[in-house]
């Protein structure tokens, strides 16, 4: 924990913002050393983040992924909907498995 961030967003968190910095400063001239500050409320977001708990930034991770990945969205009436399932992974199955049903139903009747 660096400040009460886990250390490894905080070393991306410094990279970017060092990276950022020399471009900046690249650009702007000295008012790019100002570039640095922006950091500051990100850090202290991560920070009130991982007060209670460590591991929140996987969460957050995770929030993220799935957000950016909202294939179906509207159809869930605009609403983030998670299914812990891909529907019909196995098609093959399923149509085997009816066209075992149609025949048994054949028989019977």
């Amino acid at each position: 924990m660096v400040f009460g961030v886990p250390l490894v967003p905080a070393v991306i968190l410094l990279m970017i913002l060092m990276f950022g910095s020399l471009i900046a400063q690249k650009i702007l001239g000295l008012i790019g050393f100002a570039f640095i500050a922006l950091g500051l409320p990100i850090f202290l977001f991560l920070r009130s983040i991982s007060e209670t708990d460590d591991r929140a930034m996987n969460i957050l991770a995770l929030e993220m992924m799935f957000r950016l990945k909202r294939k179906y969205y509207p159809e869930f009436g605009n609403t983030l909907t998670y299914v812990p399932m891909k529907y019909l992974r196995n098609g093959k199955y399923v149509q085997q498995i009816l066209k075992q049903a149609n025949r048994f139903n054949r028989r019977i009747s």
